[in-house]
């Protein structure tokens, strides 16, 4: 059975949620991962499982393919399924 949160204690639909709000940013079905974000005109995928660590997988690739330079607050808006603002 798979774990319905992240190894930092995020639930999947909430990271989910706040990824499918960002602009240039899609989510599908994997294989080894229930969901795997992309970004378009961007080659590197990032997997989104149980055995995710948002804090120290999710937020890099967010701040590489999106330019973002706040952690903090994408960590922030992805543990409350918010848009990045």
């Amino acid at each position: 059975m798979a774990q319905k949160r992240t190894r930092d204690g995020i639930k999947l639909s909430k990271i989910v949620r706040s990824l499918e709000k960002m602009p240039g940013v899609s989510i599908r079905s994997g294989t080894k991962h229930p969901y795997i974000a992309k970004m378009e005109g961007y080659s590197r995928p990032c997997p989104i499982a149980g055995s995710t660590h948002a804090k120290k997988m999710v937020v890099p690739w967010l701040k590489e393919v999106a330019g973002i330079t706040d952690s903090h607050g994408l960590y922030s808006c992805l543990r409350k399924g918010r848009a990045y603002n």
